[in-house]
């Protein structure tokens, strides 16, 4: 008789446990379906106006200048004009890693004599617009050589980065007349693309 109570109180624990399991497992299913139906896209969205100032902040210009691009991929940079000097993707800190100039942005100008693309001029130009939008110091950063493009309508002006460990490229376009996308690379892919040329 004394048994009784006892196997009635360890049932009723038994259902409380099963009951607790059951909502567990239904909250951990709710939370997976909308994870799978939306909620990391909108967590996206949430992160995407905080990652622009990020980038700001790292490129050290007035926040209204990096704007996230419409369709999700990248940001914009403005110019105090209003006029998109430059397209990018940036790391969680906003340091850019991968970038396209438009025509609007000056400092990718540059002319290029008699098809001289190791002139000083052209990889100091380089140089330059790897440091704006990199912020690695100068002093760390190699001239590595040039790299023709396979349709011979441009090239890419590689600098090895001691600090950071891989090659940033600055790719020429001839028709346009100015650099156009900033990269980066590993060195191994650096040395398979100029192998591949050669």
């Amino acid at each position: 008789m004394t048994h009784r109570p006892a196997r009635k109180l360890l049932g009723s624990v038994y259902r409380l446990m099963c009951t607790v399991l059951v909502w567990c497992l239904l909250v951990a299913t709710g939370l997976i379906v909308w994870g799978a139906g939306g909620g990391y896209l909108r967590y996206k969205e949430w992160m995407r106006p905080r990652r622009a100032a990020a980038a700001a902040r790292f490129l050290g210009v007035e926040k209204s200048r990096t704007v996230p691009l419409k369709g999700g991929l990248g940001f914009g940079l403005k110019n105090e004009s209003g006029e998109m000097v430059a397209m990018f993707l940036a790391e969680r800190g906003g340091r850019p890693h991968w970038v396209y100039l438009t025509d609007h942005f000056g400092q990718a100008h540059i002319e290029v004599a008699n098809d001289d693309y190791e002139a000083a001029e052209l990889v100091s130009t380089a140089r330059e617009l790897i440091v704006y939008f990199t912020k690695v110091r100068p002093e760390d950063l190699r001239f590595d050589g040039v790299r023709p493009e396979q349709d011979g309508e441009g090239m890419v002006v590689g600098f090895r980065c001691r600090s950071r460990r891989c090659v940033f490229g600055a790719r020429y376009g001839a028709e346009e007349g100015r650099f156009i996308e900033l990269t980066t690379m590993t060195t191994e892919q650096w040395a398979h693309d100029l192998d591949a040329r050669q």
